[in-house]
């Protein structure tokens, strides 16, 4: 007997319904209040009948089983195999790979150091710009910052045409104690 899905489903079917007939030549509505005394009110040829269909079912359920846990060991077998193909394809391509990056690096590697040779005197210099205008531009922005921070604004004093402004802003400077 070949297993599938379709047969399990089928006997499922068929076990239902020989325990319905069951209950209801007993007349009772559930599996749970099945007991002796029940089967022995139960006329002779119908339990005779319940019964034998059963062991037929039983016995087609057991021959199932059978098939699929040899269908199970049949798909187990099948799953090793490829996992096993899998695992040689996949050592093939590692050493495929590893051979064209060996082959590729001890070509590129050569052609590289000779790049970086050329370059680096370019580099070199175009590194030395960079930095010292990077630099330039650092100190620029700090002295920039430094004359700001020392920059007074004075509001409400009076202004006389003609006068010193500096002679003024120097007593203005004196009085808060401030040496310029």
């Amino acid at each position: 007997m070949d297993f599938s899905v379709n047969k399990l489903h089928t006997f499922e079917e068929k076990m239902k319904s020989m325990f319905l007939t069951v209950l209801n030549e007993a007349k009772i509505s559930s599996l749970s209040e099945l007991n002796e005394p029940v089967l022995m009110k139960l006329n002779k040829s119908s339990l005779v009948n319940s019964i034998i269909s059963l062991a037929n079912v039983f016995e087609e359920n057991h021959s199932m089983c059978k098939s699929a846990a040899e269908k199970i060991d049949e798909l187990k077998s099948e799953q090793i195999e490829l996992q096993k193909k899998l695992l040689k394809l996949q050592n093939d391509q590692m050493d495929s790979v590893k051979t064209t990056v060996k082959s590729e690096l001890s070509d590129g590697l050569k052609s590289w150091s000779d790049v970086v040779k050329k370059n680096t005197t370019q580099v070199h210099d175009s590194f030395l710009k960079t930095t010292k205008k990077s630099v330039k531009q650092v100190i620029e922005k700090v002295n920039d910052e430094e004359r700001r921070s020392n920059n007074l604004m004075i509001f409400g004093l009076p202004e006389l045409d003609g006068e010193d402004i500096g002679a003024k802003v120097d007593e203005v400077y004196h009085s808060m104690r401030v040496r310029v």
